[in-house]
């Protein structure tokens, strides 16, 4: 799946392989992710990760000490999830969201 924006760059996509998901988004928009270009090189990757218990994996998170950056909520386009900051700094998104595969 790829979504371009009017201009022709993509700004959502997701890769499938062997039954995995790797969904990956632009800079574009205000969710704020920025391009290493934009920070002096800095590393600037944002995980999304498919977790069964949304909840559960929020309270151990919150337990180890992640910065919470958008809460555990009911997503409008299904699962439940929430985003957080490791102690590094670096941005993770977890929930319960599944795409189907193609075909499926």
């Amino acid at each position: 799946l790829r979504v371009p924006d009017d201009e022709g760059l993509i700004v959502h996509a997701e890769m499938h392989l062997d039954g995995a998901i790797i969904m990956v988004s632009s800079t574009v928009g205000d969710r704020g992710f920025a391009s290493p270009l934009d920070l002096g090189g800095q590393g600037t990757v944002h995980i999304n990760v498919y977790v069964a218990d949304p909840d559960a994996h929020h309270a151990r998170a919150v337990a180890a000490g992640a910065e919470i950056t958008f809460p555990l909520e009911d997503k409008e386009y299904g699962g439940r999830g929430y985003s957080c900051k490791d102690l590094e700094g670096h941005g993770w998104s977890f929930g319960s969201y599944r795409p189907e595969a193609p075909g499926a």
